[in-house]
C-alpha cells in the first residue's frame, strides 16, 4: 500500500525488463536497484517473479476495467430498448429464481443434509452423526451457536443476532 499523498507511477514494459535483467544477470542487488529508481524493493521482486513464470510479455501492463463483453454487476436492468429484451431479461431472472428453489427443496427433502458452507468442519472431527435426525440436531444446535453465542470481533465482540439487535 502507497503512502498518503504519494503518486502512482506507472512503468513500461521495457523499464521492468532492465530492471529485472539487471538484476538477474548483471548480480546487481535489488535493494541498490530500487534505490537507485526510487522503488520499492518488493515492486522489483514482484516483477522478477513475474519474468521468470512467463517471461518479458508478463510484465506487460494490463488492460483497466472490465472487459467488454462481460455483464455488469450491481443494480438491476430497469430501461430495455424493446419488449423482447424485457421478456429475455424477465425469463433469465425467473430461470434463476426456479434454480435456487430447486436447490432448497431438494434440501428440505433430506437429499443434501447440510448446506454448504454452513458446517464448521472443525467443530465436527471426531462427531459420527448415527442418523440424519442426529445429523440435523447438530447442525441446529451449532447454527443457534453461531447466530447467538459466537463472538466475532467484526460485530464489536458481539454474536449477530444480538448485535442486529443492539443497533435497532
Amino acid at each position: 500500500m502507497s503512502k498518503k499523498g504519494s503518486i502512482h507511477r506507472k512503468h513500461s514494459q521495457e523499464f521492468k525488463v532492465r530492471l529485472v535483467e539487471q538484476h538477474l544477470k548483471e548480480g546487481i542487488s535489488i535493494e541498490i536497484l530500487a534505490v537507485q529508481h526510487q522503488l520499492e524493493p518488493r515492486l522489483i521482486r514482484s516483477w522478477r517473479t513475474i519474468y521468470i513464470e512467463h517471461g518479458a510479455s508478463g510484465l506487460q501492463p494490463k488492460a483497466k476495467g472490465r472487459p467488454k463483453g462481460t455483464p455488469a454487476i450491481g443494480r438491476p436492468k430497469t430501461a430495455f430498448t424493446s419488449e423482447m429484451e424485457r421478456l429475455q431479461y424477465e425469463n433469465a431472472k425467473l430461470k434463476l429464481e426456479i434454480a435456487q428453489l430447486k436447490k432448497l427443496q431438494n434440501y428440505l427433502r433430506g437429499g443434501c443434509l447440510v448446506p454448504v458452507g454452513w458446517f464448521k468442519n472443525e467443530l465436527y472431527v471426531d462427531y459420527r452423526p448415527r442418523s440424519p435426525e442426529e445429523l440435523r440436531e447438530a447442525v441446529y444446535v451449532h447454527a443457534l451457536f453461531h447466530n447467538n453465542e459466537r463472538p466475532q470481533s467484526r460485530l464489536k465482540n458481539n454474536a449477530p443476532i444480538p448485535y442486529r439487535n443492539e443497533c435497532t
